[in-house]
């Protein structure tokens, strides 16, 4: 028996029972029992799988030196150094200039309808007039008019610059006389945000701008003094000059406290987790002094505790009960989450089971708190999940298990995505900080094993996406090429494995890709689709830009991407780019020592107004 069991566990609070509950204790599904009869497969030996496949030859122009793909020779090698140089060198500058500046007050500018954005410089105008922007009457230096969100209103304009087939730059002048440029798709006809003059033309919002709007406050919950604030939301999240901000209207930071509602369907195991849960966010948010996850040292054992269990075989037996539990429930619901608003959505955590405790306390349970609407009325909200609950936290195993806990009692409130870390690959190429050195370490190698391939074999009924109110995608990488539909997500076969997802490069790039950044790249760089520098540039990962984002968004009706996958030093767990269109959450704070905060993010209707088409506003929820 382990010492670290041997902790006398929380007292029990009695809470009245929940009858109500509809939807969970679902009857065994029998593909998911099928697959689970198969026993647990020997430990896979050695490290993530490499290609075998002879790599195809080319020739560096500059030396005639043969290399193979993805490995470059010296003046490749020194080529690559030199942009990464000057990369970070402008990266270092910005952070500089705004090291002494708090990330979330606004800095001081001329003020557009109550935001104070710095007039982005003039542009010289580089590239020759294209056939599709021609076709549609933009040619270089025409006059336009561009839809503002700031200022809500069609503004007198021109074309700067021509990006691409169907990408412009457009001046226009906003409220004060200030110039502002904008990068628009002219691919979107009548429901774009640039127009031709016309007489007597119609002065309505463009449907694309109205959709879903980013709300312009977040809230920000500082521990060490145990006080939620409300501030402007930090421009170093933001990129561009004229994001769909709310102005006007915000989501409630309202969270009413509740009591937990214990589901009879579910099993005694996951009610325990989560009612333990709740009153342990409660400790630590009332904690006399903030510390890291990696730091923190509470005087029981949180694991032991969350399964009421004083050795490690009770553990591991409740933990394979709790998984197969949660994988029945998976495999009978659909591949594609649906989900309504409210709605609040995590990053990754990467085991910071203190920074989720945060979170839930601050931001609220699910069922047991409720988020106060727009409408004024109490109601509670879905909860999703984004992926990437394990490898390098400190507390891996507990994140796991509230998790599955969670969606164990609110199966239709709670709503998991796959990342790319829900990979046992990944997590054996992670060594002594991933999620199997923790299981052998934490329960002992036999049950440590035993777990860790349970746990598994339910990850691979994971979806990879949920869609909210059928406008907002969340998935946890990004889109890839996003030359594919919906269709895609809701005909993905389960259980699948790694490797399986691994054959197919759309699913492979849901979980892996990243978006280019509007700020802070090469202009020529920030379109279209590039090699990520994940895979060493092996051509499997890759990069989009904001016209990919625009194009998959206009193909499959969609406003917005949420995704997760990144953190950045001195972050602020969220991420505004892609004029408002790609939006990034990060839950874990301190991520790699990185000092950056985590966050949710809050999805609600906004008010209905005469003449305005329905439309979601998302709002920032931190934890500094």
């Amino acid at each position: 028996m382990s010492s670290r069991f041997l902790q006398q566990p929380l007292p029990a609070t009695q809470y009245p029972f929940f009858a109500g509950m509809h939807g969970a204790g679902m009857d065994p599904y029998s593909s998911f029992d099928n697959y689970m009869s198969q026993g647990i497969p020997a430990m896979p030996g050695g490290m993530l799988a490499t290609n075998t496949a002879t790599p195809a030859h080319q020739q560096c122009p500059p030396c005639s030196a043969a290399y193979t793909l993805g490995h470059n020779c010296h003046h490749q090698q020194q080529q690559q150094h030199q942009q990464q140089q000057q990369h970070y060198q402008r990266q270092n500058h910005q952070l500089n200039l705004q090291h002494h500046q708090h990330q979330y007050q606004w800095p001081s500018g001329p003020s557009i309808a109550g935001n104070q954005w710095d007039a982005y410089p003039q542009q010289e105008a580089t590239c020759q007039r294209l056939p599709q922007a021609a076709d549609a009457g933009f040619e270089l230096g025409a006059s336009v008019e561009v839809w503002s969100n700031s200022s809500q209103q069609w503004c007198q304009g021109r074309i700067e610059r021509i990006l691409s087939a169907n990408m412009v730059t457009a001046s226009f002048v906003g409220l004060n006389g200030v110039v502002m440029h904008k990068q628009i798709s002219v691919s979107h006809g009548m429901r774009g945000e640039i127009r031709l003059p016309q007489r007597n033309q119609s002065c309505e919002r463009p449907m694309l701008a109205m959709e879903v709007v980013v709300d312009s406050e977040c809230d920000v919950f500082f521990p060490i003094v145990k006080q939620k604030k409300v501030f402007k939301i930090s421009r170093r999240a933001c990129h561009g000059d004229d994001l769909p901000l709310s102005i006007e209207e915000h989501c409630s930071s309202a969270v009413n406290s509740g009591r937990f509602q214990k589901n009879p369907r579910a099993s005694e195991v996951a009610n325990t987790i989560v009612q333990t849960a709740m009153l342990m966010a409660t400790s630590v948010a009332e904690e006399f002094s903030d510390c890291y996850d990696r730091e923190w040292q509470p005087q029981y054992n949180p694991l032991a505790q969350l399964f009421n269990a004083t050795d490690s075989q009770t553990v591991a037996t409740k933990f394979v009960e709790l998984s197969q539990e949660v994988g029945r429930i998976l495999a009978a619901q659909p591949s594609l989450n649906e989900v309504s608003v409210p709605a609040k959505i995590y990053g990754d955590i990467h085991g910071h089971f203190r920074d989720m405790l945060l979170l839930l306390h601050s931001y609220g349970f699910p069922n047991a708190s409720a988020s106060r609407s727009m409408f004024g009325s109490n109601k509670t909200f879905n909860l999703i999940f984004n992926g990437d609950w394990c490898d390098r936290g400190a507390h891996q195993l507990e994140v796991v298990a509230l998790v599955l806990a969670l969606k164990a009692v609110y199966p239709n409130q709670v709503f998991l995505n796959r990342g790319n870390h829900e990979d046992p690959h990944q997590n054996q190429h992670m060594k002594s900080v991933g999620f199997l050195a923790q299981c052998r370490h934490r329960l002992g190698e036999a049950l440590g094993n035993n777990v860790f391939h349970q746990i598994h074999r339910t990850f691979e009924f994971l979806p990879l996406g949920t869609l909210i109110d059928n406008m907002i995608l969340v998935v946890h990488g990004g889109i890839g090429d996003g030359l594919w539909d919906l269709d895609l997500l809701r005909h993905y076969r389960r259980p699948a494995s790694m490797d399986e997802i691994q054959q197919d490069p759309a699913l492979y790039n849901i979980l892996w890709s990243d978006p280019i950044p509007d700020k802070d790249a090469d202009p020529d760089e920030i379109f279209g689709v590039h090699d990520s520098p994940r895979d060493g540039h092996q051509h499997m990962i890759i990069t989009f830009g904001k016209d990919c984002t625009d194009a998959f968004c206009e193909r499959n009706n969609l406003e917005m991407i949420v995704r997760s996958h990144q953190a950045f030093r001195r972050g602020c767990g969220y991420e505004v780019m892609h004029g408002g269109r790609c939006m990034r959450v990060f839950s874990a704070r301190d991520y790699e020592s990185m000092g950056n905060d985590g966050a949710v993010l809050s999805v609600e209707a906004g008010k209905r107004k005469a003449g305005m088409p329905h439309h979601l506003v998302v709002r920032p929820q931190v934890v500094s």
